[in-house]
Formats: structure tokens, sequence, C-alpha cells
């Protein structure tokens, strides 16, 4: 078989290379690209306007045989279709593909997973999600299984499993004997985009309630939270976090997220009241959602307005926001930077 040597541009986005490495027979190099990269949010509407005026500006700007890609971390069958259909590259982060340059032709498509078999297909749970969310989160050279179990709160047996998933994923290394294994972060920003594109991020935060609290911003939300003095742990997420972390991504939020941990037998309502939020649809300015397997309360930081959710987690829960990938594509950078 052929091999083809695909060449990315240094500030390609980190995503990509995981994504090309997944095509058949490919070698990945970082110089001056053939191909010129776009990077889309993942799941906003297609405007081919401006992918358009895109496509040209790098035609008439790159070296002769360069020819534009456009990447998403997130694409559907339809979008993939109609990039086809318009004769533009792309690649997502699941590995579909379709590539034509000087020499180089791919076409690559996953297929959806049988509904029978998503079962027995082994993936992170929520508290998987947790403990991987403390991979990228936490700096270290290397992570024994024991490190990981403690940093999480998980049992060893959770921390080996995520561990290994991780491994047969390509986004940790092991090194040492099999018994005394260590692993090692390839990538933490592919383990990031890897998360991005699970099925429990790519679903909305259930269960969930809107309410109310006598607050102008998230800033004055989290100072009303840390006042009530609540037994109930909580941390701000998503896109309200972000300025609280002083990364803002939007110049206003009308809804703040926050995660709140109680046990799954517990009324939802109760807790929120307990917080001194009024249970309210109109003119709600807070979503409650219930920390299932404590994402967002587990290492939440503690900042002087009050408790924030753990960056990987803060970026991940922009996806169920409104215009919530353009502002994730902003804080993305910080959460590699937030990392301790």
């Amino acid at each position: 078989m052929k091999t083809i040597t695909i060449t990315l541009p240094p500030n390609a986005p980190p995503g990509l290379r995981r994504a090309l490495e997944q095509l058949p027979a490919a070698t990945i190099e970082h110089g001056e690209g053939m191909l010129m990269i776009i990077s889309l949010p993942g799941r906003a509407p297609l405007r081919f306007n401006i992918i358009d005026h895109q496509v040209d500006r790098a035609k008439g700007t790159r070296s002769k045989g360069a020819e534009p890609l456009v990447y998403r971390s997130r694409m559907s069958a339809r979008a993939r279709d109609d990039l086809r259909g318009a004769g533009i590259n792309f690649v997502d982060g699941a590995g579909n593909a379709m590539i034509i340059a000087d020499g180089l032709y791919v076409a690559l498509g996953i297929p959806a997973k049988p509904a029978t078999t998503m079962t027995s297909r082994k993936e992170l749970g929520h508290v998987g999600i947790r403990a991987a969310q403390i991979l990228v989160d936490h700096t270290r050279d290397t992570w024994s299984t024991t490190a990981l179990a403690e940093a999480a709160g998980v049992s060893i047996g959770q921390a080996h499993n995520v561990l290994h998933i991780l491994e047969q994923e390509g986004l940790v290394r092991a090194t040492g004997a099999r018994n005394k294994r260590d692993r090692t972060v390839i990538d933490p920003g592919a383990l990031l985009d890897h998360l991005a594109t699970h099925r429990l991020t790519m679903q909305a935060p259930t269960p969930s309630a809107l309410g109310y609290l006598p607050a102008r911003d998230p800033d004055g939300i989290a100072r009303q939270l840390d006042a009530a003095a609540s037994d109930v742990p909580w941390a701000i997420s998503g896109i309200a976090a972000a300025s609280l972390y002083g990364h803002p991504v939007a110049s206003s939020v009308p809804i703040t997220a926050v995660r709140i941990d109680i046990p799954s037998g517990e009324d939802l309502i109760a807790a929120m009241t307990s917080l001194g939020f009024e249970p309210s649809d109109r003119g709600a300015n807070v979503r409650v959602i219930r920390d299932t397997g404590r994402v967002g309360t587990h290492d939440r930081r503690a900042k002087p307005t009050g408790a924030l959710a753990p960056p990987s987690r803060v970026y991940l829960d922009m996806f169920s926001e409104g215009r919530g990938e353009d502002a994730a594509e902003l804080f993305r950078p910080a959460v590699l930077e937030l990392a301790r």
C-alpha cells in the first residue's frame, strides 16, 4: 500500500492531526502544508458564502498546489454531504474525510455503529469522564493507576479501565512492566477534543431546571451562592465560569450554568431552594444541573467569587449552551493554560 505524507502548517488545530492519523496509510508532518486549514466551530451552521470567501482567499495566498481543507471537531452527515457536493475538502474529529489535492485523493467515511452494538462498546461513563478530565486539568509527567484513582476519587479498577480505554484510543502511552505501568498523556489538547466528541458531551446535561437569583451577572450569582452557606456542593460552569476564570468568551451571559452535587434520589427543586434559587422558567438567569458523576464539583476551583468547575468541564459544558461552539473555540487554549 502506498503511503501518503500530509504536511500540516504549524498553526493547524491540535485535533486535526489526530483526525488525519486515522486515515489509512497516512503520515503527518509539520511545515508548509499542501493543505490550507480552515478551522470552523464544530456544530455551527455551515455558511457557504463565508467558506467560499476563505477558500478563494486561501487559493490566492498559498503557494501553487495548496488546497483548502475545512476541519471541524464535529460534523453531521448532512454537513459532510454538503461539503462533498460543493467540492470542499474536509476532515472531522471522528475521522470522516474527503481530501483532494495535487496527486492525492482520500475519501473516508466512518459508518454509524448499529444500535445493538452500542452497549457492548467500551467507552467512558460519567465517572470515567471525571477521571479523564483530571488528566487534562493536572500536569504530570506520568500517571500511575493509584495516582489517578486518588486524584479523581475513583476506585483502582475504575482508574485502570479509564487508562486502558484511553490507551486503546491512542491518547495515553504506557511505559514500564505490565504490573507497574505508568501512563503519559500524549497530547492534552487531543484528549480534550476526544471528550468534546463523546456522546455524553453531545447530549444536553440532564436533569436540570431553570431558576432565578437577584443578581446582575455571574459574579453576583457566585457571591450569593457563596453567602448561602449551604451543605450542597456547587460549581459554576460553562460560559459564565469562563469570565470568572478571567477568560471571557461572551459579551453577556443571560443564563449561568450551576452544577450541584446531590444524591440521585434527592429532589432537584428542593436542593435549588436550599441554595436560594427561585425555580422559574420566566425571567430565569440560572440553569441548575444535577452533577451526575461529579464531573463539575469534584475538582472544583476555589476563587474569591466562589467555586468554579474545572476548566475542562467548563469547556465541555459550553457545547450545550447558546452559541456555545464559538465560546468553546475561544476558551480551549485557556483550558490548557489553566492546567496545574
